[in-house]
């Protein structure tokens, strides 16, 4: 049993310090509580037809200022071991983590599952909670210049200067042909990835009103905020969305986001969409409690994007800081809306 478990000795830093509190920030109930990032490497897609050939998990440590991330890997060295790096892979979890993974929900889960029912092994992932960061980052696209969802997309926007190792599929042939440093290496590749991915939850800091707002300079056409994270962003970035333009300022811990008007008014958001249809004519959202009674060719259910109604920058939403909270985070729900279920770990 013992060859067949690699650990990876050394340390990696990353740049990006604050994981963990982002983390403890969005997801308070476990705070206390070991964060296991894990990935699989399968002979192939199919559940029934292939095999686990390799395990890899990874948990951060304690490096002072420097977050580091300490690695495990369980190997199968002939196709016969695949029942006992399931076994070394469940005792590992300890009741109480939080397993992070990208598209486990529909991939290493319910591998992990299917071949551990195979053995008559109680797949211990099923009683633990579980964080799939791919469908909390989904919803980004609509706010991050992103190519696509691939880990490796996620990778390059952070700055990665690309991978050592090669990819998954070429992974499967070299496995064969017993080349285990290849797919270890990316293994922890894909590790280290995911660690780096966790990053970019840092955004959600806007949706969920984790900023405060230093100023405000108002006027006819425009308007433009200066806010303070409460932690700083992953990466500094300039985007133009139909409502707004955002720019994160280098130093990452400050935003300026320019509002421009349209005829003199600006786009207000409600957060509760399915309570409110779609009027097309008059450009605005009206509560469903009202529009009913309207003909319903004149009206379609609201969406995030179509939810709002217009008002105008007047002197009292310049003095009233309440307000222009209230604002803010309506304008954030809608460009970084994330269903509920989504948001939440899968609970066992």
């Amino acid at each position: 049993m013992d060859q067949m478990i690699k650990k990876n000795g050394s340390e990696k830093t990353f740049p990006y310090v604050y994981t963990r509190q982002i983390l403890d920030l969005f997801y308070p109930e476990y705070i206390e509580k070991r964060k296991v990032l894990f990935d699989i490497e399968t002979t192939g897609l199919s559940r029934s037809e292939n095999g686990i050939y390799l395990i890899g998990a990874a948990v951060w440590t304690d490096g002072g200022e420097d977050q580091k991330l300490n690695t495990i890997q369980w190997l199968c060295e002939k196709p016969e071991e695949e029942s006992e790096i399931l076994r070394a892979f469940f005792q590992f979890i300890q009741e109480g983590d939080l397993l992070i993974h990208y598209n486990g929900e529909a991939f290493d889960l319910p591998f992990i599952r299917s071949r551990s029912e195979r053995y008559g092994i109680p797949a211990k992932t099923e009683t633990v909670p579980a964080l799939d960061l791919m469908k909390i980052i989904k919803p980004f696209r609509k706010f991050l210049p992103l190519i696509n969802l691939k880990q490796v997309s996620l990778e390059a926007f952070l700055g990665s200067a690309g991978r050592n190792f090669p990819d998954g599929k070429r992974c499967i042939r070299l496995y064969r042909e017993g080349c285990f440093s290849e797919v270890l290496g990316h293994n922890r590749e894909d590790l280290s990835g995911l660690s780096a991915c966790c990053s970019l939850l840092s955004f959600r800091q806007f949706r969920e009103g984790s900023w405060q707002i230093r100023s405000l300079a108002a006027g006819d056409k425009e308007m433009c905020f200066t806010l303070v994270m409460s932690y700083p962003l992953c990466a500094a970035l300039s985007i133009r969305r139909r409502d707004f333009y955002l720019s994160v300022h280098e130093n990452l811990q400050e935003a300026a986001i320019l509002i421009s008007s349209v005829n003199g008014k600006y786009r207000h958001y409600y957060e509760d969409c399915i309570n409110y249809d779609y009027i097309p004519s008059e450009d605005t959202a009206m509560p469903k409690s009202i529009s009913s009674f309207l003909d319903r060719s004149l009206r379609h259910p609201a969406a995030p994007e179509n939810c709002y109604t217009w008002f105008v920058c007047n002197d009292r939403f310049v003095k009233d800081t309440n307000l222009q909270l209230k604002y803010l985070k309506s304008l954030f729900i809608c460009a970084l809306h994330i269903p509920e279920e989504e948001k939440k770990p899968c609970s066992p």
